[in-house]
């Protein structure tokens, strides 16, 4: 049997789909019965069902930024009440902060000694999409390839990578790399009333 001829006997295994099925399966899970994980399935599926019924793309965005903008605040609120503290400021009888602080970095240190292994220091690309490159074409091999991005804080450390990593410099396409200002903020559908915030790192 030739190629062609074995290419022309095959079955097509695709199936059409019918153009309003998400409409049929809305119906469908809007028609059963009223039972505890039923209600519950409603309510998670249609949680995360965007229409022409629910709040436009732009307000979901907003929502997002602005929800992630006050976490920022209360994270900065938190961080400078941690820094500002005195140590002998009693936070429960007979418990001053400074007591707590070091009860605290007792556990970490128990727990991933008093260095990191070296195993979780040593990064790895991911699939997902960076300043240099669409999410579609983010595969990890790519992120060896081309120029790379970085910030203008983190280039002496681009630098020192560099010399570690003679491999991976190649045919030296990457030494000069792309200076750019920092991440790049972007959302991502979540809900119906709020999407999630996300960033795109230099790489």
């Amino acid at each position: 049997m030739t190629k062609q001829h074995h290419r022309s006997t095959q079955q097509c295994v695709n199936t059409k789909m019918p153009e309003d099925l998400t409409e049929q399966l809305r119906l469908r899970l809007l028609a059963l019965r009223s039972f505890p994980k039923g209600d519950y399935l409603k309510t998670e599926v249609f949680s995360k069902f965007v229409s022409s019924e629910t709040d436009p793309a732009e307000v979901r965005r907003l929502r997002a930024i602005t929800k992630w903008l006050a976490v920022e605040r209360d994270n900065e609120a938190t961080n400078d009440r941690l820094f500002l503290t005195p140590e002998d400021f009693q936070i429960l009888p007979r418990v001053s902060y400074g007591d707590f602080i070091s009860f605290c970095r007792d556990i970490i240190r128990d727990i991933i000694g008093d260095t990191a292994p070296v195993e979780a220091l040593i990064g790895s690309f991911s699939g997902g999409a960076s300043t240099s490159r669409s999410r579609t074409s983010s595969y990890p091999a790519s992120k060896y390839l081309g120029k790379a991005h970085v910030t203008s804080r983190c280039l002496d450390l681009f630098s020192d990578i560099s010399d570690e990593m003679p491999g991976w410099l190649g045919d030296g396409t990457v030494i000069d790399p792309v200076i750019v200002p920092g991440n790049v903020m972007f959302t991502v559908p979540k809900k119906t009333d709020i999407d999630r915030c996300a960033c795109k790192s230099p790489i």
